[in-house]
């Protein structure tokens, strides 16, 4: 079952779910602990963060939806944003392996 996703969430987290192959429709997002269930690199992480900087950057309406507001931001508090958006939803880390 899907929250209440507007289309910029659905969007973003599409993404998030394509870089580890996920399905974004059969991810149960009401479950507790839901971006447990897959792992990213640190190097993939890292390519979201940027896509997702670049694309709140670019996007009025994604800022709304995600931030709250539509104000262009500097690239320090698009950057913070990003930080905050996936220390709260994104993947775990894959543990490498030495």
């Amino acid at each position: 079952m899907k929250k209440n996703f507007g289309p910029e969430l659905k969007i973003i987290l599409t993404k998030m779910c394509n870089m580890v192959n996920a399905d974004y429709d059969k991810i149960n997002f009401s479950e507790e602990n839901w971006f447990y269930k897959y792992e990213w690199s640190d190097y993939d992480e890292n390519k979201f963060k940027k896509w997702l900087i670049e694309y709140l950057e670019k996007n009025i309406e994604a800022r709304k939806e995600i931030l709250g507001y539509g104000l262009r931001l500097n690239n320090k508090k698009l950057e913070s944003s990003a930080s905050m958006f996936i220390l709260n939803y994104g993947w775990k880390i894959k543990l490498e392996s030495k």
